[in-house]
């Protein structure tokens, strides 16, 4: 196999034009298959042949009648760098007796746990989300990886974590780690040289904490490797949360960006570094986003955009809440006031944005709990279903989740 100099590469780049094309080396043996509309990079031609290399380092030569300029797609902005074809990835076992009725589970400590799980593990709901990573930087369960890599990020909430873990599984519910990705004021402040900072060099605050950099390799490693640690725990799938720059970040900012990545290009890469690189190939791997990226068409600013996530992730997680709309947004005064009509809309988009790639995630959003009465969140998982979406997850940092009545 040719090998090709990261230094060498060009950026010239072309995409791929038909289903499996077949990647060979220079005697003609088989490097691998290319999928519809990935993007590669040209290195040389000769007498009809390209020598390219793809995003995973592989060389090799393909028919230049294979290889266009020309992105062809639905996509209203596609972004440099990004992966819109087929990614053969795909392949997780979802369990298909399994329609996920979620509810998160504030890091409160395991008695709050406990009696969250004692009223609700007779209803309707089969799934719960658990911190293992928290917004703070701090690993809730037991971890050789933050002892050595994150000191002091340790905060080991649920006692036993094994024991607390078995508990669970024992009762029947199916357990999401939530992993905060990039906002880590922890490991940020031990690490200032590769956190983001501004451009006199002091360290970025947004949300009210310090925030690694989405293009920090060192940082994909760290989260890589929790990952791997909550699946070995009994965790049934991953959860990445925070997977974005902060709403704050400027181009001029200090950020670690080796490779010249943009913003929406970094994260998917840490995406598929993960799929590839995950321990357990059958785990599910699931993204949050912003319910505005379901709309917006490039990155919202973060990085976050649809078809760049949804390609990737086994399944993606929007957060519809209402709440969070502001004045106007759907023509409504007060989008809090029309749980239905604010969720009937925005999976219509998710929707959308989903038919513009072949190997998209399966939808299941994250709905308003909070501040919501059993109506309203009846409300919600209707416009849902009418829409043909069979899972959610209810968000309330107080656990007051409703069974009676939850419609299923």
């Amino acid at each position: 196999m040719y090998t090709i100099e990261k230094e060498q590469i060009p950026r010239d780049y072309a995409y791929v034009q038909d289903d499996n094309v077949i990647l060979k080396d220079d005697d003609g043996s088989i490097v691998r298959r290319l999928f519809f509309q990935e993007r590669v990079f040209v290195y040389r031609k000769r007498s009809g042949q390209v020598l390219i290399m793809d995003q995973y380092g592989n060389s090799g030569w393909v028919g230049q009648e294979h290889l266009s300029k020309q992105f062809v797609s639905d996509i209203a902005i596609p972004l440099e760098g990004v992966e819109y074809g087929i990614y053969s990835v795909k392949d997780k076992p979802f369990k298909d007796y399994l329609k996920v009725k979620g509810a998160y589970i504030s890091p409160y400590g395991e008695d709050f746990a406990l009696r969250v799980v004692e009223r609700i593990k007779d209803g309707p709901i089969n799934t719960l989300v658990l911190d293992y990573h928290d917004d703070e930087g701090y690993v809730l369960f037991e971890s050789k990886i933050a002892e050595k890599l994150a000191p002091g990020s340790s905060n080991l909430i649920y006692g036993d974590g094994e024991a607390f873990i078995r508990h669970l599984k024992d009762e029947g519910f199916h357990l999401i780690a939530r992993i905060v990705a990039f906002k880590d004021p922890i490991y940020a402040a031990q690490n200032t040289d590769r956190a983001i900072r501004h451009s006199d060099g002091s360290l970025l605050i947004a949300d009210g904490q310090y925030w690694n950099s989405p293009y920090d390799r060192e940082v994909w490693d760290y989260l890589l490797a929790l990952s791997n640690e909550a699946l070995e725990l009994g965790f049934d799938e991953i959860q990445f949360d925070y997977v974005r720059f902060p709403d704050s970040f400027e181009d001029d900012m200090l950020a670690h960006n080796e490779y010249n990545e943009g913003r929406a290009e970094a994260i998917q890469k840490f995406l598929m570094f993960i799929k590839g690189n995950i321990n357990n190939k059958d785990a599910i791997i699931s993204a949050d986003v912003f319910g505005w990226a379901a709309i917006e068409l490039a990155d919202v600013t973060i990085g976050q955009q649809w078809e760049a996530l949804s390609n990737i992730v086994d399944v993606i997680s929007p957060m519809f809440y209402p709440a969070l709309y502001g004045r106007g947004v759907f023509d409504f005064d007060s989008p809090v006031s029309h749980p239905y009509e604010v969720l009937k809309i925005s999976i219509k988009n998710a929707l959308e944005r989903n038919s513009n790639i072949k190997t998209a995630a399966l939808i299941r959003p994250w709905i308003q709990g909070w501040d919501y009465s059993l109506d309203d969140i009846n409300l919600q998982i209707k416009a849902l279903e009418e829409a043909g979406i069979e899972e959610f997850i209810i968000w309330d940092p107080d656990g007051n989740y409703p069974i009676e009545g939850l419609r299923q």
